[in-house]
């Protein structure tokens, strides 16, 4: 798979999910959102699904391609983290109930924990 510059540093919009891209050591992690305002990945290590080992804000502008956010993270940047999801911010109404400082949605593409990633998604609540 051939990759361009632009994808290496601010990610690929598909696959959809997380993917492996074995060619520059990373995964590629796109999400498709149609509302959203403010997406933040969170990468968890084995023994902590609390705290994120690593938080990275998507910036609009280099990691939203229409209704995708993506982003790329090289295996030297993962802080050893297993587990990751995403937080996710916008408008609030009736039909939209966004509140990052509550939920964490787990990632909608993945079907079952893959053994051959090193990621899987997980639900994660601040209600404790």
């Amino acid at each position: 798979m051939r990759t361009n510059k632009w994808e290496t540093a601010e990610g690929s919009v598909a696959p959809l999910g997380v993917s492996r891209v074995e060619a520059e050591r990373a995964y590629n992690f796109a999400l498709y959102s149609r509302h959203a305002t403010h997406v933040s990945l969170l990468l968890y290590g084995a023994d902590d699904l609390i705290n994120p080992a690593l938080r990275l804000d998507f910036d609009p502008l280099k990691n939203k391609s229409g209704r995708v956010w993506h982003c790329r993270v090289p295996d030297d940047q993962r802080a050893n983290a297993r587990y990751y999801a995403y937080s996710v911010d916008g408008e609030s109404g009736p039909m939209d109930r966004f509140d990052p400082a509550k939920h964490t949605i787990a990632d909608e593409k993945l079907t079952g924990i893959r053994t051959e990633l090193s990621f899987a998604a997980v639900f994660l609540d601040s209600r404790g």
